[in-house]
């Protein structure tokens, strides 16, 4: 009856690891798939930033200079926590090596 309970007892851990393997696996590509659809609209206003800083240089006040500057920082932080998202993607597919 122990050894039954045993083998059940395994068999149930099994089937939740496997559970678990799944769900890090869809956790893995919709971290990645996130990461993705994220950067394109940022290198967008990046862009735009850039192009609003370089064309109008000289005639922009000291106040719409500092709100440029702060969309330019702001963009330049999400864009590194959205590469810091696709390392931990890429890490988390990597075997742990015991040693």
């Amino acid at each position: 009856m122990a050894e039954e309970k045993i083998n059940k007892l395994n068999t149930d851990l099994q089937h939740h690891l496997n559970e678990l393997a799944d769900m890090n696996k869809e956790l893995e590509a919709f971290t990645y798939s996130v990461s993705h659809d994220l950067r394109a609209p940022l290198r967008s206003i990046s862009e735009f930033v850039k192009i609003l800083m370089e064309d109008y240089q000289g005639r922009l006040d000291a106040q719409e200079n500092d709100c440029l500057a702060r969309i330019k920082n702001g963009s330049k932080k999400m864009d590194q926590r959205i590469e810091a998202l696709m390392r931990l993607s890429k890490i988390s597919r990597l075997e742990i090596e015991r040693t």
